[in-house]
């Protein structure tokens, strides 16, 4: 059809836009870990896996609402509107894949500089070296479900203020969406004890794969 092109807006991946999506994504992730250094939790034992057990903090819940709030009480507020993680999105995307290869490649070289034999580069960097890598205290397989999943509800909450700021309005679609991802979400953290014993905790290395 005539005029249907679709045309890539590459002005969103501009050098600007994406130094813009990696500070605000590295803010963004700084201040969870920092919070889940900081900010106190239920201390939870793993299972025993080959004699020894992990302990987890589990904070996840406080990070989350606390994130929640501070989105809620900025776009009330004016202090800055969510809407830019929307307008921000493709130059977003790339930022965080480049900090998901950046970070496995860190990874790699911490684990495989500690073990005696090491799984092969490519596969080490693709399924991991390290079962349960933790830097200052802090688990980083379970830490990366927090700024995953949070992320996930700020970007959902972030259509809902464009549809409202274009519109005047949320459809019923949309609040309905926003009003179950919220609870997913909560639900998620408000059972994180639970995730110390899954598959991915027990069982495989954090490497890209996972990352």
């Amino acid at each position: 059809m005539p005029g249907s092109e679709f045309h890539f807006p590459w002005s969103a991946l501009s050098g600007g836009a994406l130094l813009e999506a990696a500070a605000m994504m590295l803010v963004f992730i700084s201040a969870l870990f920092l919070g889940s250094v900081l900010l106190p939790g239920r201390r939870v034992a793993g299972p025993d896996v080959e004699g020894t057990s992990h302990t987890y903090t589990l904070n996840g819940l406080a990070l989350f609402l606390i994130a929640a709030i501070v989105g809620c009480l900025a776009q009330v507020f004016g202090w800055f509107s969510l809407s830019v993680l929307n307008t921000h999105f493709d130059a977003l995307f790339v930022a965080a894949n480049g900090f998901a290869f950046a970070l496995s490649g860190w990874l790699y070289f911490r684990g495989a500089r500690f073990r005696d034999a090491s799984p092969g580069m490519w596969r080490g960097f693709f399924f991991g070296v390290e079962p349960n890598p933790a830097w200052l205290g802090v688990d980083l397989k379970l830490f990366s479900y927090r700024p995953s999943l949070i992320a996930l509800a700020l970007f959902n909450a972030s259509c809902a203020v464009v549809q409202y700021e274009t519109y005047g309005g949320l459809t019923l679609a949309m609040a309905l969406y926003q009003i179950f991802t919220f609870l997913y979400v909560l639900n998620y953290f408000q059972f994180e004890h639970g995730m110390v014993h899954t598959w991915d905790m027990v069982s495989e290395r954090f490497g890209w794969m996972l990352i």
